[in-house]
């Protein structure tokens, strides 16, 4: 194969292009069978112009993908009513307090998302409501699935050239970029009360929840290497890459992908206090606490798996649906009406798996048998995690082996430290 850089400029492109530094690798390939798309020479002046919108296409759809599954995964996990909310405005300006019932209901009966007397805004909010790593924990292997490799675009060929999507490579990183003194548009509290007891509306501040200052987010940064590169100091991370951020709603904004610099400018005593690479919160903080409680965050066995099962069934739900639609570039070269289409689907298939999978555990929790000779919840949760594993699943834990091979963090003032997470997620008999 001969390589060629196209580095011609072109008109600019509106929006945030985070791929606006990349330059595209073009290898040509005589013997491809496949059937290019032709290059649009009206509409950009050259080749790598092209190159760019496409990849910027491909990653708000990976955004949207990872959004509208954020909401369904938060919501069918979800076993606690809501029922209220109020506005209070003073001096620190304008919160909102949410009213929720302490207790744990049937997860198909309590669903935020179909709540009739919530607004939309609130129902963000609520699901989104400190939930930033667990956003990392849970979509981290089907991110590295949709950016496997080092492309994210279904690309087109120049015209005379027979090119997959291998050939075009604006190379990209990502990593996890843990952020402090995040400013609130509005702030969110939430007041548990217990039982069945009904709420009691004063002027004071019964707030017992409260969005955190610390943030999580993942930041994709577009390079010009081909390979596997780690990132610079935290502090040279605060003015580059794009955020995406599913949990924006817990801070009263709206999700989505966010230019770095805008997002700093906009916090200005915001920064990265560190950063781990893509996979770090998934590997090292969950997957270990499969094996042991952990006693920071007093997080149950129990819990884990439960979170571990959910993560797996959506994942080999997507990925048999995306199977089913050709694959992953035939979703990403989708006009924007059949993507719409295809990603409702999936969502809904997804919200599904999800629900039939938290009444199930649901059910062992309170019907639980007792006495010598059956197995504790713990036990019987394991067994359903076990069942859960699956292609999907698999799939997209060797994209990120294959991504990510160690875990590494690089705290503010210290050295990139890698860390030991043993075999290949994808090679071990259960997937962790």
């Amino acid at each position: 194969m001969t390589g060629t850089r196209i580095t011609t400029k072109c008109r600019s492109i509106a929006g945030d292009d985070p791929f606006r530094h990349a330059t595209p690798s073009v290898r040509t390939r005589g013997d491809d069978p496949e059937i290019p798309v032709h290059f649009n020479g009206s509409k950009y002046r050259s080749f790598h112009c092209h190159v760019r919108e496409k990849a910027n296409q491909t990653l708000r759809r990976i955004d949207r993908m990872v959004n509208c599954l954020f909401l369904q995964y938060m919501d069918t996990i979800n076993r606690i009513p809501f029922i209220c909310d109020r506005i209070f405005t003073d001096r620190s300006g304008t919160r909102r307090l949410v009213i929720a019932i302490d207790r744990q209901d049937h997860p198909s009966t309590v669903s935020v998302l179909e709540d009739n007397f919530l607004s939309l805004g609130v129902k963000l909010a609520i699901l989104s409501l400190n939930a930033c790593t667990l956003v990392l924990e849970v979509f981290t292997p089907l991110v590295a699935y949709f950016c496997q490799g080092t492309c994210l675009l279904p690309f087109p060929a120049m015209p005379g050239s027979k090119l997959t999507s291998q050939d075009l490579s604006p190379s990209i990183e990502i990593h996890e970029a843990h952020i402090v003194n995040v400013q609130s548009d509005q702030e969110v509290h939430v007041l548990y009360l217990p039982g069945k007891q009904e709420p009691f509306m004063d002027n004071e501040d019964p707030f017992t929840d409260k969005v955190a200052k610390h943030h999580s987010m993942f930041r994709i940064t577009a390079t010009n290497k081909d390979n596997f590169r780690v990132p610079g100091k935290p502090a040279q991370l605060n003015g580059t890459g794009t955020y995406c951020d599913p949990t924006a709603a817990q801070y009263g904004r709206s999700p989505g992908l966010k230019d770095a610099t805008t997002y700093h400018s906009q916090h200005p005593d915001s920064k990265t206090v560190y950063y781990t690479s893509l996979g770090y919160y998934y590997r090292v903080r969950h997957l270990s606490k499969l094996e042991t409680t952990s006693a920071r965050d007093d997080t149950t066995r129990e819990v884990v798996l439960q979170q571990e099962a959910h993560t797996r069934t959506m994942n080999n739900t997507v990925h048999r649906l995306i199977e089913e639609t050709g694959g992953r570039e035939v979703l990403f070269d989708m006009t924007s009406t059949d993507f719409e289409a295809a990603i409702t689907n999936i969502v809904e298939r997804v919200r599904s798996a999800l629900l039939e999978l938290a009444g199930e555990f649901y059910g062992l929790q309170e019907h639980q048998p007792q006495g010598i000779g059956y197995a504790s919840l713990e036990d019987r949760y394991r067994v359903v995690m076990d069942r859960c594993m699956g292609e999907g699943h698999t799939e997209f834990l060797r994209a990120l082996d294959d991504r990510v091979p160690r875990a590494y963090r690089c705290d503010e003032g210290s050295q990139i430290r890698f860390e030991q997470t043993g075999a290949r997620l994808s090679r071990s008999r259960q997937g962790w």
